[in-house]
């Protein structure tokens, strides 16, 4: 099936909907727009999951249908009961939504080139080698696509960390 989409339908698509349109949960917390959907469905308890996605409904795909007016992700993620899979199928539109978006913008999406990684003296002092140490232990291979928990806890676990070693270094030089 073809469909013919407009930068405003794109633009229509990713948008707030209306407040009277938002999206409630059972939990009381609401969204509005597809990216706080995705947000949503990443830290909802499985309780609230169930109550709204099941084997006798789907209220995502009603809102997406109903609300956000995209027919072509209500029919892909159809009547899917699984969040993982549905967490991926509303992914990989918003992914090619705004590639739609940059398209028409004049905006290609640049393949990523090979770079040579960037010369790094070893540490030359304790410090910067406890330092080093701490910011390779808290380095993840992997972070979710556009996924802001995985960085968020990246970030978390650095400061920690960094303060942790910073804390007593500085407990040291005054005692």
């Amino acid at each position: 099936m073809a469909v013919d989409l407009t930068l405003k339908k794109v633009h229509e698509i990713l948008s707030d909907v209306p407040p009277e349109k938002a999206f409630y949960l059972k939990s009381g917390k609401y969204f509005r727009n597809l990216h706080e959907l995705l947000d949503a469905l990443t830290f909802m308890e499985d309780d609230v999951f169930s109550h709204h996605v099941n084997s006798e409904k789907n209220d995502f795909n009603n809102w997406i249908r109903g609300a956000v007016n995209d027919e072509m992700l209500a029919d892909r993620i159809g009547n899917e009961t699984e969040r993982a899979r549905i967490v991926e199928i509303i992914e990989n539109r918003i992914e090619e939504l705004e590639n739609v978006e940059r398209a028409f913008s004049g905006e290609r999406k640049k393949e990523a080139e090979p770079k040579e990684p960037a010369r790094v003296e070893p540490p030359n002092s304790e410090v910067e080698k406890e330092i080093s140490q701490a910011i390779e232990q808290v380095k993840e291979p992997k972070v979710r696509k556009k996924g802001c928990l995985g960085i968020f806890l990246t970030g978390l676990v650095a400061g920690i960390i960094i303060g942790m070693i910073g804390a007593k270094l500085l407990l040291e030089y005054v005692l």
